[in-house]
């Protein structure tokens, strides 16, 4: 990952069903400590930025990310618009939805304060929010649905390649009332508020593999249940193409609710990227294909498949 010069704040110091697979989860998170420090006596291979030793101290508003982002989650907090195409969704079937939508969000992910130990270490509190809309291009850019999202999250890099987080978030979901109208679908009150436990593995300079596991704590809606994982990898090339302008990263990401059987979606993202002057902020170009859930919470119950062309900016 580029590093760019900036000035920084530094203050010296001298139901069953899921609980099997989000304990073995825990587990490895809590033990991958001691693997990764057992392993990096010898390895020779380099991480991404986790690879470079800042100063310790503390940084309010720091650059970049502890805990990376899953770059192809089509959930994440992130400012973006979109033009998708529906191959086929239960949406179309059940309610006349057409097969050209755009979306919507703003939002994204902001570390607030981080403190870097001795080494590599470091820890990071962070904030999101983010507005998600989903409009039908066929019925006059109708409203289909909305999402809120917040969360909250302590991050802490514990080895050269290695990090985890500890993640609140709150989602609620509503239905359009064009989208009412016309189909007289009632809202089901579907808000998810869940605890996650993550683990990400920089095995190669900008690859990342990365597993969660969720535990719902409220939910509004009688369809949904506690369990939650999620898990994908990705790879970012920062050696620009296309006339020395554009970056590029590919991803596929992976989530499975309890309260859908743990029914695999995916999803997979290529991006070209023109990267802005600080770290990790770009504009984005992104060609998306997504197999799964409706990804509006109150419809979350119908699948779809689509593909996309995505206008983002990462910051």
């Amino acid at each position: 990952m580029r590093r760019n010069p900036r000035r920084r704040l530094v203050l010296r110091c001298s139901g069953p069903g899921w609980w099997p697979g989000f304990a073995a989860l825990t587990v490895l998170v809590c033990a991958a400590p001691l693997l990764a420090q057992e392993a990096s006596s010898d390895s020779t291979i380099p991480s991404d930025s986790a690879a470079v030793e800042e100063p310790s101290g503390w940084d309010i508003g720091p650059p970049g990310q502890v805990y990376p982002l899953y770059l192809a989650d089509p959930r994440r907090p992130q400012t973006n618009a979109g033009l998708l195409h529906v191959l086929s969704s239960d949406l179309n079937d059940e309610f006349g939805s057409g097969h050209v939508r755009t979306t919507l969000s703003l939002g994204g992910r902001v570390p607030v304060v981080r403190y870097t130990g001795s080494g590599v270490q470091a820890w990071e509190f962070s904030v999101e929010g983010a507005f998600f809309g989903f409009f039908d291009a066929s019925q006059s850019l109708e409203n289909i649905g909305w999402d809120g999202w917040y969360g909250f999250l302590f991050s802490w890099r514990f080895a050269r390649s290695w990090s985890t987080k500890l993640h609140y978030r709150h989602l609620s979901s509503h239905l359009g009332d064009e989208f009412i109208e016309r189909t007289g679908r009632d809202r089901i009150g579907y808000t998810r508020e869940d605890f996650t436990l993550g683990l990400a593995w920089e095995p190669l300079p900008g690859a990342t593999v990365y597993g969660e596991g969720g535990v719902g704590i409220h939910d509004g809606a009688g369809r949904q249940e506690a369990g939650y994982f999620q898990f994908g990898a990705q790879y970012r090339d920062d050696d620009p193409i296309l006339w020395d302008i554009f970056d590029w990263q590919v991803g596929t990401d992976f989530q499975l609710y309890q309260e859908d059987d743990y029914r695999p979606g995916f999803t997979v993202q290529g991006a070209l990227l023109v990267p802005m002057g600080r770290q990790g902020q770009q504009f984005r170009l992104a060609l998306e294909y997504h197999n799964g859930r409706v990804l509006i919470g109150e419809l979350s119950e119908f699948s779809e498949d689509y593909f996309a062309l995505i206008f983002a900016w990462d910051f």
